[in-house]
């Protein structure tokens, strides 16, 4: 007699999610639950590191491992602008973003109101608090404080010399520089 109602495939791993009572959950090989069914949404993850992102009915997700542990809960994961290339991800708790590397471990605790990944420059984070910008580097360290307008990467030319590797930043509409290590080259003027 059929114990579920619906069941996908078994993975490489020998898991498979499967619906009972209309929540999700694992089940491994003999049949046993890995991740009891208590979700609305499950899906093997390969961004942290071959565990489960299961979604409640509040759309909250809980990062569960291959031992049905569950070892991280996030508000938000945002999956569209993360760092995956340095191995960090934007996610929030109580509205507030930080940043987890694949193991789900905060690297960056959850303190700021933005977090997004810089496109011109792949390394490095934009934070946000409070409407003032700062840069994290991808060694998760804030290298540039979160107190001015507006930060850019730039690079630029001068005669037929090339300065790459530089962050403008605008506090009060005056314009400053720093380099890519976060060490100011020019305060606002």
């Amino acid at each position: 007699e059929p114990q579920y109602e619906h069941a996908y495939k078994f993975d490489v791993n020998g898991f498979a999610e499967v619906e009972s009572n209309g929540k999700l959950g694992v089940i491994n090989e003999d049949g046993e639950w890995v991740i009891s069914p208590k979700y609305e949404s499950i899906n093997y993850d390969e961004m942290f590191s071959g565990c489960w992102t299961a979604y409640d009915e509040d759309y909250i997700c809980t990062v569960v491992n291959k031992k049905g542990e569950e070892i991280a809960e996030f508000d938000y994961i945002n999956r569209y602008i993360n760092g995956y290339d340095v191995g960090y991800f934007a996610v929030s708790v109580d509205g507030k973003f930080g940043l987890v590397n694949k193991s789900a471990e905060w690297v960056i605790e959850p303190k700021y109101d933005k977090i997004h990944k810089d496109y011109d420059y792949n390394g490095c984070f934009h934070v946000e608090i409070d409407g003032k910008k700062g840069i994290i580097n991808d060694k998760a360290e804030l290298i540039i404080e979160p107190k001015y307008d507006h930060i850019n990467y730039c690079g630029f030319s001068v005669g037929e010399s090339k300065y790459e590797g530089y962050f403008t930043v605008v506090l009060n509409e005056k314009y400053g520089l720093f380099n890519i290590n976060g060490e100011q080259i020019l305060e606002p003027i």
